[in-house]
């Protein structure tokens, strides 16, 4: 069950939960992080740019 926390957290609005599933606004998101900073389930890890 997807708790929220990302999308109550991203300050750009970028990740939205719909049926227990996060997306994530690849135009909107700017890898700061805080989603993944604050998910307690580590489902989300923020990559470096290859």
């Amino acid at each position: 069950m997807a708790c929220r926390k990302c999308e109550r957290t991203c300050p750009h609005g970028a990740i939205r939960v719909k049926n227990n599933l996060a997306s994530v606004d690849i135009t909107r998101c700017t890898g700061c992080g805080a989603c993944a900073k604050v998910c307690p389930r580590h489902c989300i890890a923020m990559l470096a740019d290859l």
